[in-house]
């Protein structure tokens, strides 16, 4: 088994079909189909299924999916580090957010990078912090921002800590300068599904104050979730990365939820055996300056930074 091999069988999970993964690779498909063969032969287990719906990857292809992932991006990771010796950093750095975060920072960093380091490209993944965690230990992405302490294997730097809102269209507003639980559990409520952080701290704030609530309906798509809101369709609870633009128009109202256990933290991370490329540690720094930034200046509303505290 050897690099060609595994970028080819990635090629042809990703595009499901043999026959377009072989254009992408520009080789033949009888090659292609050869070279898959051989390795089914050497590890002794069928790793794809053919069918008129396409391929997929049998449950042996798919955990040598997962693995093969981090082994390419490793290789090459290596690759430009030895290559970018005293040169200009370049290439693709992939990066995982949830969409709070990335709603807030991430069109700087793009404009960071367009002017300071052209040659660096980023490559951006929204998704939820389980999901964007196993991402990280698999080699799918370079860096990820999550909600919560990272798993075991990745590497982590606390950022903040930011504040939870109740989230309104302004008729459903109060003028109170706090939102308590039992305001909260009176409104009709659009949440995020489970799994997720500020869910299930939710769940768990009904359940001991023994108060039932309104569940409209529930998303794991944040910025839908967002949209309803605007809609007047419910409130919801987030923090205020998420809806700063609407409520700097007007279109929302974020209110403190009452008490200190409506926070939550981000932390960045990336697999402690995945060294950086110097493209990468250039986006974890620019992360790190606009986090800082954004925070020190206030415009994070809520939000603290702990980079300080953990370096002190």
């Amino acid at each position: 088994m050897d690099l060609r091999q595994l970028r080819y069988f990635l090629a042809i999970v990703e595009s499901r079909s043999i026959t377009r993964a072989a254009d992408i690779l520009c080789i033949a498909q009888p090659a292609l189909s050869l070279a898959v063969k051989n390795l089914e032969e050497e590890l002794g287990t069928q790793l794809l299924i053919r069918s008129v719906q396409g391929v997929k990857a049998t449950p042996a292809g798919e955990l040598l999916y997962r693995h093969a992932m981090g082994i390419v991006r490793q290789a090459d990771n290596t690759k430009a580090l030895l290559s970018q010796q005293g040169q200009q950093p370049g290439g693709k750095v992939a990066v995982g957010m949830p969409y709070s975060t990335a709603h807030l920072i991430a069109i700087d960093i793009v404009d960071r990078l367009r002017t300071d380091y052209p040659g660096i490209s980023l490559d951006l993944v929204e998704s939820s912090s389980a999901d964007l965690q196993m991402l990280v230990l698999h080699g799918r992405v370079d860096l990820a921002i999550v909600v919560g302490e990272p798993l075991r294997g990745l590497v982590q730097t606390q950022l903040l800590n930011e504040q939870l809102f109740a989230v309104r269209h302004p008729r459903l507003a109060s003028p109170a300068p706090v939102c308590s639980l039992a305001e909260l559990a009176t409104l009709p409520l659009v949440l995020v599904s489970q799994p997720n952080i500020v869910r299930t701290k939710l769940d768990q704030a009904f359940a001991a104050a023994r108060l039932g609530y309104q569940l409209v309906a529930s998303v794991n798509a944040t910025s839908l979730l967002v949209s309803w809101v605007e809609r007047g369709v419910g409130a919801t609870v987030l923090p205020w990365s998420a809806v700063h633009e609407q409520v700097q128009t007007g279109k929302l109202i974020a209110t403190p939820l009452e008490g200190d256990f409506w926070q939550r933290d981000l932390w960045l991370c990336h697999a402690e055996t995945m060294p950086l490329t110097p493209a990468a540690e250039i986006v974890q720094s620019l992360i790190v300056q606009e986090v800082t930034r954004r925070v020190g200046s206030g415009e994070w509303v809520g939000a603290r930074s702990t980079l300080a505290e953990r370096e002190a």
